[in-house]
């Protein structure tokens, strides 16, 4: 058997600890863990207190003798360059880290690995899992690719497809895509370790890119299509929120479904309505939606149910387009 393959994993979200509990509990065969670069800590909360990225937290609880470097600057940093080079990785690994990695880096090894959430050449860039869920698609995947200079643009090593459910979420959407790129990198890894890995390059042809996303991506429009308004309400949970303004309040839609039971009702975009005395509707333009959890301005989420038991919407009572 050949020896284990040295990687550095470079990550700083969640998306990335699946991946790191693999390779320190030994999980993925043939691949061993060195070290760890992640991001620097940031200020969060409340009171802004400076929080370690989520990577460095997990290895803090569990392999704190493990080398991690959080560096502020990649480009030229005379002490990352030592440790990265005295480390002599056969890889990178790279999930989530959210800096462009120079050329120095890339350079260290014959294999800089990335994991990337999406089936490139499409939706390349910084949100591929969330603009995956806004536009409704019914598929997407892992793609493991050897980096280079250009964002998400390396010759693929390999993929795997996912189907995406119609009520998935953002989150629950990201959650499995973590895991199922602990699976695509240990097919990686075995590849390169059994010298068979052929490389393709990506058609850039095919190739769709994705954005940051802003407050005002958050905002609904209730005279889209009611696909349209699930999608996006189901790409903002569970962080940002869909938003609206309901009584000169905000009110965040957390959650709704899209079924073909939902009573055709008349109603204007926007509109609400409550059926059998529980059920919320919210009209879209070209039917309505049903609405199964919200928050209002000051509120802790809540069952559409309970939304209705306290503010009891009156007929003709709608949520509002945030204009700004």
């Amino acid at each position: 058997m050949p020896p284990a393959l040295r990687f550095v994993l470079m990550s700083s979200t969640e998306f990335g600890l699946p991946l790191l509990t693999a390779l320190l509990e030994r999980t993925v065969p043939g691949a061993e863990l060195v070290g760890v670069v992640t991001t620097p800590p940031k200020a969060a909360g409340r009171g802004l207190k400076l929080t370690p990225s989520p990577i460095a937290q997990a290895l803090s609880a569990q392999a704190p003798e493990l080398p991690v470097m959080a560096p502020e600057n990649l480009t030229s940093n005379p002490d990352l360059q030592r440790t990265l080079t005295r480390l002599a990785p056969d890889g990178l690994v790279v999930a989530s880290y959210g800096k462009i990695i120079p050329r120095w880096i890339l350079d260290l090894t014959p294999w800089p690995l990335g994991i990337h959430p999406s089936l490139l050449p499409k939706l390349r860039g910084p949100s591929p899992v969330r603009t995956a869920v806004l536009q409704g698609l019914t598929e997407t995947g892992i793609t493991v690719f050897i980096m280079d200079e250009k964002v998400d643009h390396g010759p693929i090593l390999t993929q795997r497809r996912t189907p995406v459910g119609r009520d998935e979420t953002y989150g629950n959407l990201l959650t499995r895509l973590a895991r199922l790129g602990v699976e695509v990198f240990a097919e990686a890894v075995s590849l390169i370790s059994s010298k068979v890995a052929k490389p393709i390059p990506q058609n850039d042809e095919e190739a769709t890119n994705t954005r940051k996303f802003t407050r005002r991506d958050t905002f609904l429009d209730f005279s889209r299509p009611r696909r349209e308004v699930h999608n996006l309400v189901r790409a903002m949970n569970p962080d940002l929120g869909a938003a609206a303004r309901f009584r000169s309040g905000l009110l965040k839609v957390w959650r709704t479904k899209l079924s073909d039971l939902t009573p055709q009702v008349e109603l204007a975009p926007g509109e609400l309505a409550v059926v059998a005395k529980q059920r919320l509707l919210l009209g879209c333009g070209d039917g309505p939606l049903e609405v199964l959890e919200v928050q209002p301005e000051s509120r802790n989420r809540m069952p559409a149910q309970s939304f209705v038991n306290g503010f009891k919407p009156a007929p003709g009572e709608r949520l509002e387009k945030i204009e700004r």
